[in-house]
């Protein structure tokens, strides 16, 4: 191998591992604006698995439950149960078709908390997320 091909193998190489640096880069700062927090302290990404939405949320257990409370009051749905111990609530209702409604409550630390809501036992995603929606409102 001469000089010159050595040369232009170099070369391949730095942009081959310039290209796999910016790449990286890219990947971090998207996953920092999608999975990032906003000022309110609630988390920007919630998920839909299994029949329910689940988000983790950058506020104390205590107001998560109290603005679950509070969201479904404001909707107008009635609460049949609730059941709150100290690391963890969770809170029963029934929705506007008489389907069920579960909302469940963890906390994480002292200024987070995991929550999960489900609506219908197949799950109702639309009105899961209206409830989520209500309960942000309230933190």
């Amino acid at each position: 191998m001469n000089a010159k091909e050595s040369k232009n193998i170099s070369s391949i190489l730095f942009l081959i591992g310039g290209s796999l640096f910016l790449f990286s880069l890219f990947l971090s700062l998207w996953g920092c604006s999608t999975t990032g927090t906003v000022s309110t302290g609630k988390s920007d990404a919630s998920a839909w698995v299994d029949g329910k939405v689940s988000q983790d949320l950058n506020v104390s257990f205590s107001k998560v439950v109290q603005a679950a409370i509070l969201a479904l009051e404001a909707l107008e749905l009635n609460i049949t149960k609730t059941d709150i111990a100290k690391d963890t609530a969770q809170i029963i209702g029934e929705y506007i078709d008489a389907k069920t409604i579960w909302i469940d409550a963890r906390r994480i630390s002292e200024r987070s908390t995991h929550l999960e809501i489900r609506v219908s036992v197949q799950g109702n995603k639309e009105a899961s997320f209206q409830i989520l929606d209500k309960i942000q409102s309230f933190l």
